[in-house]
């Protein structure tokens, strides 16, 4: 008597584990990586905050509500093939009786959603504080940094400027103020590392705040490159005809104030 209905319930939850699957399956694959950042800004939010910096104190309110849903979570994103096979047949069973996975699912779904906002701080906070420690980790790394002045006219005064992609770099100065300069030399010599050096230094002075010298004025400035250009024959440009454009380009953008 009692195997009809037990069969009648298997094939019902069969029939509607078939039908849900193919609408959440798809997004398990995200859940183990937010599993993963929410168990890395609970450590984050354990560390000592010795200069109250303000994604670590993000954190540390979120530590209640990451708890609840790396819990919630946890059903979901288990390793089931590491269980013990009677184990792993246990709640096999169970999900077919009772669909634990879509219960579950339907449950962490609301609660993402009802903590969504909540969420993106605690994903930008992380975001921060790992390109944070990227940075002062590089920076460390170097011989010799400075924190630029940023100027708005057009001054550029560096001292001991080098590149940071050489292993024994020499380090140069350059003064230009209100004017431009013409660097020449023979081939090999180093003009272009020199140029790309100046290049790197000033993007690095506006993005992260240091140069790669003992002292450096910057102006706010774009960068804009023209280094080795190639004709095109197939569309009737000479490698002089390409090299004019480029001054040109360069004319509009600082006509425009680029």
């Amino acid at each position: 008597i009692l195997v009809i209905p037990a069969l009648i319930l298997m094939i019902a939850n069969f029939a509607i584990t078939a039908f849900y699957s193919w609408r959440f399956t798809p997004y398990f694959a995200g859940l183990p990586q937010i599993v993963t950042m929410l168990g890395v800004s609970e450590k984050l939010a354990a560390i000592a905050d010795d200069h109250a910096l303000p994604q670590l104190d993000c954190l540390r309110k979120s530590v209640p509500l990451v708890a609840q849903i790396r819990k919630r979570l946890g059903w979901l994103v288990i390793d089931r093939t590491a269980l013990p096979d009677l184990v792993e047949s246990a709640l096999g069973y169970l999900n077919m009786f009772f669909l634990f996975d879509i219960l579950v699912y339907l449950r962490s779904l609301a609660a993402l959603r009802e903590h969504q906002a909540t969420l993106v701080d605690i994903f930008e906070a992380v975001g921060s504080l790992d390109s944070s420690i990227a940075v002062a980790s590089y920076v460390k790394s170097l011989p010799s940094v400075t924190r630029p002045t940023l100027v708005g006219d057009c001054r550029l005064e560096v001292g001991d400027l080098y590149n940071p992609l050489l292993a024994a770099p020499v380090s140069n100065s350059l003064v230009l103020i209100r004017r431009s300069a013409l660097i020449t030399g023979p081939n090999m010599a180093g003009k272009t590392v020199f140029i790309r050096t100046v290049g790197i230094n000033v993007i690095l002075a506006q993005t992260l705040n240091f140069c790669l010298a003992k002292r450096a004025l910057i102006p706010r400035a774009i960068v804009r490159s023209a280094i080795r250009r190639e004709d095109d024959l197939a569309a009737g440009q000479s490698y002089f005809f390409a090299e004019i454009r480029q001054i040109l380009d360069f004319t509009r953008a600082e006509q425009d104030g680029q």
